[in-house]
C-alpha cells in the first residue's frame, strides 16, 4: 500500500496518482531524500534538456523524453514508449515510478494520462480529471489534450474520443511567475478544503 511519508514541506513531495505511480516537478524528482522516502525505482523525465540526478540516485532506472511544453509539440509518438516503460515497471509490486517535467503540470500529466487511457480505457478528459483530483495543479496544454484524445481513439476506437476540450485563456498562466502564483492559490485552496473536511 502506498502512503505518503510525512514531509515538512507538503509542496515538495510527489503526488500519488495510482498505487506505484507518482507525479511531480523537477526539483522534487531530483531530491534523493524524496526518492528514498517514497521508494522510487523508476523515473520518467519529460523535458527539453537532459536532467541531472545526484549520484545517490544512480540505481534508479530512468527514461528521458526530450520535449518542450508547447502546444505544437508532438507528444503522441512518445506515448506508447512511456506507457510501456511504466507498465513494465509496475509489473513488480515493489516498483515505484515517478513521472515529472519542470513544474509537474503539463508534459508529465500528459504522460500519466496516456498510461491511464491505455490501462483503464479512459477518455482523455476522464484521465485528466482523475489526475487533477490527486494533483489539482495539472493543466496539459491544449495541443497535448488533443493528442491524448487521438491516443484514446488509437487504442480504443472512436467510442473513446472525449468531448471537445476547451481551455479558457484566463486559466493558463502566461509566465513562470504566473504559474507559481497559480500553484500557490491551488495549494491554499486545497488546504482550505482539507481543513473543512477534517
Amino acid at each position: 500500500m502506498d502512503v505518503h511519508p510525512v514531509a515538512d514541506d507538503p509542496t515538495h513531495q510527489p503526488d500519488l496518482i495510482i498505487p506505484g505511480l507518482y507525479l511531480s516537478d523537477l526539483h522534487t524528482a531530483q531530491d534523493p531524500t524524496v526518492a528514498t522516502s517514497f521508494g522510487i525505482t523508476h523515473i520518467v523525465s519529460v523535458l527539453d534538456f537532459h536532467p541531472s540526478f545526484p549520484h545517490e540516485m544512480r540505481h534508479i532506472k530512468k527514461m528521458h523524453v526530450r520535449l518542450s511544453d508547447n502546444f505544437r509539440e508532438k507528444i503522441i509518438p512518445h506515448l506508447d514508449e512511456t506507457t510501456a516503460f511504466i507498465q513494465e515497471a509496475l509489473k513488480d509490486p515493489e516498483s515505484k515510478v515517478l513521472v515529472h517535467c519542470v513544474m509537474g503540470i503539463s508534459r508529465s500529466a500528459t504522460v500519466v494520462s496516456a498510461y491511464l487511457i491505455a490501462r483503464d480505457a479512459m477518455t482523455a478528459p476522464e484521465a485528466i480529471d482523475f489526475i487533477r483530483e490527486r494533483r489539482p495543479i495539472i493543466c496539459p496544454n491544449i495541443g497535448f489534450r488533443r493528442q491524448l484524445d487521438e491516443y484514446a481513439v488509437k487504442l480504443h476506437g472512436e467510442t473513446k474520443r472525449g468531448p471537445v476540450m476547451q481551455v479558457k485563456p484566463s486559466e493558463v498562466p502566461k509566465n513562470i511567475r504566473g504559474v507559481r502564483l497559480w500553484m500557490r492559490g491551488v495549494i491554499n485552496k486545497k488546504k482550505e478544503i482539507d481543513s473543512v473536511a477534517s
